[in-house]
């Protein structure tokens, strides 16, 4: 979960899921934080995340493509990952933590699991950006695809960044990174809402589950 005016992580959601429990996650999260834009990847299995998302929430990332005169978006729904937008993602991302973590550390806010994944994140011998031998890179890719998706659209509208400015929250909270199993028990709680303070499941500690 980004916040596109400053290009920040704010939450994380993460774990195997049924595909249709995943989409009904990222609806209602999106529903929460002000019909929010969802950017799923549409290489392989996101084919099918996509299409149980696109039925009912309408703020989907539009693919978008470049030339001479600028950027435009095209009809297609969704992130897809190749070769070059691989290399755009990530190069985009490592731009970015760079300069947040160098510029502005107050408004960074990077993930333990996330920056464990980076230091295994490496070039394979065909320079190809990966996790390395025994290793993941689900959510480094996650992060790179919205570190880019955020800046696609602040490229396409500039006054996201002031009406960031004028709304966000600067209170400080404290996110909690729960089990998989936490989760689903959370979720199928109907009195839980995303946002709230809320005791982590054998944890005397108190958070914000985003």
């Amino acid at each position: 979960i980004f916040d596109i005016g400053r290009v920040n992580l704010v939450g994380i959601v993460h774990g195997r899921l049924d595909l249709k429990f995943f989409a009904q996650i990222l609806k209602r999260l999106g529903h929460i934080y002000n019909e929010a834009l969802l950017m799923p990847e549409v290489t392989g299995l996101g084919a099918g995340l996509l299409a149980n998302i696109h039925d009912d929430y309408f703020n989907i990332y539009l693919q978008r493509r470049e030339d001479e005169l600028g950027v435009k978006l095209t009809n297609k729904r969704g992130w897809e990952t190749n070769n070059t937008s691989r290399l755009s993602m990530v190069s985009a991302a490592r731009t970015k933590f760079v300069e947040r973590a160098e510029y502005k550390p107050e408004e960074h806010l990077p993930s333990v699991v996330i920056l464990n994944e980076m230091a295994t994140f490496v070039q394979n011998n065909v320079c190809k950006p990966e996790a390395d031998k025994n290793c993941h890179d689900d959510l480094v890719m996650a992060y790179c695809m919205g570190v880019k998706g955020c800046l696609d659209e602040i490229r396409l509208n500039p006054d996201l960044l002031d009406t960031n400015r004028a709304t966000t929250d600067e209170r400080e909270k404290t996110c909690l990174l729960w089990t998989p199993q936490d989760m689903l028990r959370a979720w199928s709680d109907p009195k839980f809402i995303p946002g709230y303070e809320y005791l982590r499941p054998d944890d005397d500690d108190i958070g914000v589950y985003l």
